[in-house]
């Protein structure tokens, strides 16, 4: 299903953008514009679920291989959205650093990389769709 391979590539290229948004900023000053508009807090919200939907309907939605053909941009997907979300409940202020537990502390914390990395998959995952475990 074509539709759903350009959903999961861009859903996952704007999470990763989302969550390496400060060190791009600083990197591309073209990104600007962007990195403004993605910041808002509800849009980071939405791209978050939007990523974990994805990611996790990636694994159940039949593919040429199954399960193997789609797994990093999937689990990618799923590891932005839920560090997005957890993001999102830490600046919302409904729980502090303290009571988060060590899952959601290392997601919070290696955001940009995992960005980075997210990024790097999803523009591979566009160039080569057939290519196994991307």
């Amino acid at each position: 299903m074509m539709q759903f391979y350009f959903l999961s590539v861009f859903v996952n290229l704007l999470a990763a953008l989302v969550l390496s948004g400060e060190y791009l900023g600083s990197k591309m000053k073209n990104l600007e514009p962007l990195m403004t508009a993605l910041n808002a807090r509800g849009a980071r919200l939405g791209v978050g679920i939007a990523a974990f939907l994805v990611g996790f309907l990636k694994l159940l939605i039949p593919q040429d291989v199954p399960v193997v053909g789609d797994l990093l941009p999937a689990l990618g997907g799923m590891a932005m959205g839920a560090a997005l979300f957890f993001e999102y409940m830490k600046e919302r202020g409904e729980k502090t650093v303290e009571e988060m537990s060590s899952l959601e502390k290392l997601a919070v914390s290696y955001k940009v990389p995992l960005g980075l990395a997210g990024g790097i998959i999803s523009v591979l995952h566009f160039l080569l769709p057939r290519f196994l475990f991307l």
